[in-house]
């Protein structure tokens, strides 16, 4: 297995454009790592560096300790997923899966077909093993894609948005399968995505980027709890975080809307213009003897999903939303009062940095993951 380690690694385009910028990120042997963030962030370039399809224009790559800013794709021990699974249509699943075998390994055809049926019933595939790409459905060509960089028995498993392509019962499905699949194997894998819910669901570690910049790394829980700032926030987590201007003095933010005392939860001394952030999840319907502090939002838009309900909300030239209770069903155009949390909220400085995290009772004194504003 292998451990992956940029240091201070830049990837800079036509001497102006920065996809990567200055990043250090150590990805542990056999930990599974998304990187996620909006089209653009760097994620999809990170991807390539690892794999030797493009080289660091500064800084340096290590894999076990090694640096390999010059080594060739087939000297990494890597194995890659694509989006598109890039499959021979003219190949049937089994020549699929054993092609790289026959020009990078010395085994027999026969010792290639018992690999390729291996890898197969792991997949659940076996039975497709004669079959052609255009036989089969996308969630089946991901399998095949998937076991013909298995067969290879790879250091490292590199995964570009494969699961992009399948529609959504499909995507929960293999999103499970994909996690079984890298634990039972044990192998170091980089996972890229913009789809946080994936993020949030797969990745024993997640890495958000924004604009070639590492903005925070630590597991899913920890980053939906402790962002670094409003970036990380409002792009994890769904719907996206409330976020609503106001003022820090004596531990009492006040706002237009509400006054939340933060007296003693910051993570640093501050006082000053601020952003408090709410989630969706943490506002709710206020009860007649509320105890926490509470506004009226008008509902402009109501979502039913079944097991909650989410609101769209006016209060006076904000817009908000809130997930509530399925029992909570106001009308369009109703007025509703609803209670906040005050030790759930977020707290960001005037340069969008966090000073107080959304509670979190599984938390330290600090968070254990590595944030932009550590580095």
């Amino acid at each position: 297995m292998s451990e992956l380690r940029f240091d201070s690694v830049s990837k800079v385009y036509s001497g102006t454009t920065v996809a990567v910028d200055d990043l250090d990120l150590t990805i542990e042997d056999g930990e599974f790592v998304v990187l996620v963030g909006p089209s653009g962030c760097g994620k999809t370039t990170t991807l390539e560096m690892i794999a030797g399809l493009q080289k660091p224009t500064s800084g340096d790559f290590t894999i076990d300790n090694e640096v390999v800013n010059e080594h060739p794709p087939q000297e990494r021990g890597i194995a890659m997923v694509f989006q598109n699974y890039a499959l021979y249509p003219h190949k049937t699943v089994r020549e699929n899966i054993t092609f790289g075998l026959k020009y990078t390994t010395d085994l027999g055809a026969s010792e290639r077909d018992e690999k390729a049926r291996e890898v197969a019933e792991l997949l659940g595939i076996e039975q497709l093993l004669d079959d052609k790409p255009k036989q089969l459905s996308g969630g089946q060509q991901q399998r095949v894609a998937l076991g013909r960089a298995i067969v290879r028995d790879p250091e490292v498993f590199l995964l570009d948005e494969p699961l992009s392509n399948l529609d959504a019962k499909l995507r929960t499905e293999m999103r499970a399968e994909l996690q079984q699949l890298q634990k039972d194997l044990g192998v170091t894998t980089v996972y890229v995505t913009h789809d946080q819910t994936e993020a949030m669901t797969m990745g024993d570690r997640i890495a958000v980027l924004n604009r070639g910049v590492l903005q925070q790394i630590g597991e899913p829980t920890e980053v939906y709890n402790e962002p670094s700032n409003e970036f990380v926030a409002n792009f994890i987590g769904s719907p996206s975080i409330n976020f609503v201007p106001g003022h820090l003095e004596d531990g009492m933010v006040t706002t237009d809307h509400v006054s939340v005392d933060v007296t003693g939860s910051l993570i640093r001394p501050y006082e000053g213009d601020t952003t408090l952030g709410i989630r969706p999840q943490d506002l709710r319907k206020a009860s007649p003897d509320e105890a926490s502090p509470t506004f009226t939002a008008t509902v402009r838009v109501l979502e039913k999903l079944g097991s909650e309900n989410v609101l769209h909300l006016d209060a006076g030239d904000l817009e908000l939303v809130a997930t509530v209770d399925e029992s909570v069903l106001p009308g369009i155009g109703d007025s509703i009062e609803l209670a906040v949390d005050e030790e759930r909220v977020h707290v960001f400085d005037d340069e969008g940095k966090s000073i107080k995290y959304r509670y979190n009772p599984d938390s330290t004194d600090r968070p254990r993951s590595q944030s932009v504003q550590e580095q």
